[in-house]
This record gives structure tokens, C-alpha cells and sequence, in this order.
């Protein structure tokens, strides 16, 4: 499906390391996905169980890492995309998978990437009922708002 979606119009702002990044995430390689992310990365988890703002690729990266080690199989993918635009993009997303002590599992949130010449440079991700917040942020991060 990635591959899929790389060959579509949608994909025509999404810059190759931000490909590259969904698919070393698809293999659980981090070191893969950490190469992809510029140090500047800022990653902000809104959600009311989430882990906050991480303020480095490095924490960000650790943040992954406890989620591949919870649950070995789990996938971050997205459901549809809500907005497509130069600065990024706004999906509906989900993770899901089986624990490392059993038990399936399954979280849907929304998802805000942002790119600046064409890398990625923060992503935000908020509950599913904060989809108009969500969507406000995206368009006060637009370049052309300030």
C-alpha cells in the first residue's frame, strides 16, 4: 500500500525521505528512520496519554523504540489523508498491533507532518475528536499565514 500511495498524486509533496521513513518504520529500523529525520525535528503528542513534546530526533527515536519493544509488530500508518499541501500534510492515522504480553491493540489519532524544503521537520499528533484543532494548527503553520 505504500508503494501504492508513493505513485499517487497525494504522495506529490511528500519528499523521498519522508518515503523512506514510512518504510524503514514498516521494518522497525530505527536507525533507518533516525538517518531520514533532520535534527531540528520537533515531535508534539497532544493526546491525553500521550508523551508531550519531544524536542529532539533523538528523544523522538526513543519514543519509537518503547513502542516497537511493547509491541514487536506494531504499525503507524495512515487511514486518509484530511490535507495535502506544500508545508505537509494532515492525516487520520493509526497504530496498531499485539502486545509483547498479548493482546491486540488499536489507537486512531490525527496526524499533522510538516516539511520545509521538502524534509521533514516536526510532525504533531492529536485525539481523533480534536480533528478541528488539528486542521487549525495545520493552517496556522502554513507559511504563506504569517
Amino acid at each position: 500500500m505504500l508503494d501504492r500511495y508513493a505513485r499517487s498524486e497525494a504522495a506529490r509533496v511528500t519528499h523521498p525521505s519522508g518515503m523512506e521513513f514510512q518504510r524503514a518504520l514498516l521494518d522497525h529500523d530505527l536507525e533507518r528512520c533516525r538517518a531520514t529525520i533532520s535534527d531540528g525535528f520537533v515531535f508534539h503528542d497532544h493526546r491525553r496519554t500521550g508523551g508531550g513534546r519531544f524536542e529532539s530526533v533523538d528523544e523522538f527515536i526513543a519514543w519509537l523504540a518503547a513502542l516497537v519493544e511493547l509491541s514487536p509488530d506494531a504499525i503507524i500508518e495512515p487511514l486518509y489523508y484530511v490535507a495535502v499541501e506544500k508545508h505537509g500534510f494532515l492525516t487520520v492515522a493509526h497504530t496498531y498491533g499485539t502486545l509483547a504480553e498479548g493482546g491486540e491493540f488499536e489507537s486512531v489519532f490525527v496526524q499533522l507532518a510538516l516539511h520545509r524544503g521538502g524534509a521533514p521537520v516536526g510532525a504533531e499528533v492529536f485525539e481523533i475528536e480534536d480533528l478541528d484543532l488539528a486542521r487549525a494548527r495545520f493552517e496556522e503553520l502554513r507559511p504563506d499565514s504569517r
